[in-house]
């Protein structure tokens, strides 16, 4: 492994939803880290830069916290104090068929994904929720859908690293992604793993809307392009993958048949009484979404405009393809 980076200090206040990045600890200054020094280290996938070739880590964080976190990057930000930045060509990983596999949940948002990792966590199995190197390359991915051979070459680094911190504990690593990774999911899948599996969760546009607009601040047409972007994300992996597609209103009903279906995809054993448990609390109690703090009304206004927009523009034919034609009509 070569020399590293070392930067202490924590990342920028007030990144807020904002993608992790370099930029978030730009302010600080380096200092040379020997390779004896960096394998004693606790290290984390912070970000990619893509520009240098280079691995962001936070280093000396409990990595199970940092799984169990309702936000996985929020937490290496609000926790991180020490960064090591290394070249990615650099990172020695064990060989590819020692390490778990890599399982994708994609979302719009706001559709019981945090819920649903503390499901699959309470089934046996591993999620992390949201690692934000993820939308960084989905991001850099636009407006191809694909990234280069070097840049989708530093991509799988930052994953088999992530995934080899549970080697002893799970034959699958699921990362539950943020709404970025709709832009360019096929880009995003692991190499080499077949046949690839996938997990989606949808919820119909207007409820998904109103929770949205709730919670951040988006405007009606920038929610209608991100739902958009989950559709055809959807459409296509679940042409080029085996996806399982989970429903919002399913999730949230009095059967648990659902989640029979999720742990027999993930090959877990059921565990009715843990997801009973799991199911009756707020999964994101003690963060900015909690459901306390979304308890504003939207104006009937603008709730009738999103109606009206759904009404006039819910792309159809994206919505019969991938099985969802019943969101059509509320």
């Amino acid at each position: 492994m070569a020399t590293g980076k070392l930067y202490r200090g924590r990342a920028l206040a007030g990144l807020g939803w904002k993608v992790v990045s370099r930029s978030d600890i730009a302010h600080l200054t380096p200092e040379n880290l020997a390779p004896a020094t960096i394998a004693n280290v606790a290290l984390v996938p912070y970000c990619l830069n893509f520009d240098t070739g280079t691995i962001l880590f936070s280093a000396a964080i409990d990595p199970k916290q940092a799984m169990e976190a309702e936000f996985h990057y929020a937490y290496l930000r609000e926790r991180t104090r020490f960064f090591v930045e290394l070249p990615g060509p650099s990172i020695r990983l064990p060989q590819s068929a020692a390490l778990p596999k890599s399982l994708l949940l994609f979302s719009p948002g706001r559709c019981g994904s945090t819920l649903l990792a503390k499901v699959i966590r309470a089934l046996g199995g591993v999620c992390i929720s949201e690692p934000d190197f993820y939308s960084q390359a989905a991001l850099h991915a636009l407006p191809a859908g694909s990234l280069g051979t070097n840049d989708r070459h530093l991509l799988e680094i930052a994953r088999k690293f992530l995934v080899s911190l549970w080697m002893r504990s799970t034959d699958s690593v699921v990362m539950k992604m943020r709404s970025h990774a709709n832009y360019a999911p096929m880009a995003l899948l692991p190499e080499g793993e077949d046949p690839r599996k996938t997990l989606f969760l949808m919820r119909p546009f207007e409820p998904w809307c109103e929770s949205r607009m709730r919670a951040f601040d988006n405007d009606l047409q920038d929610n209608f392009r991100i739902y958009a972007a989950a559709l055809k994300a959807l459409r296509q992996l679940q042409q080029q993958t085996h996806c399982l597609l989970l429903d919002f209103d399913e999730i949230n009903g009095p059967s648990l048949e659902w989640a029979r279906r999720l742990a027999a995809f993930l090959d877990h054993d059921f565990n009715e009484e843990a997801v009973r448990r799991v199911m009756s609390e707020d999964s994101q109690a003690g963060t900015p979404l909690a459901k306390t703090r979304l308890v504003r009304t939207l104006p009937s206004t603008l709730r009738e405009e999103i109606a009206q927009l759904w009404r006039q523009s819910a792309p159809r034919d994206l919505l019969a393809e991938t099985g969802l034609a019943h969101y059509e009509s509320p």
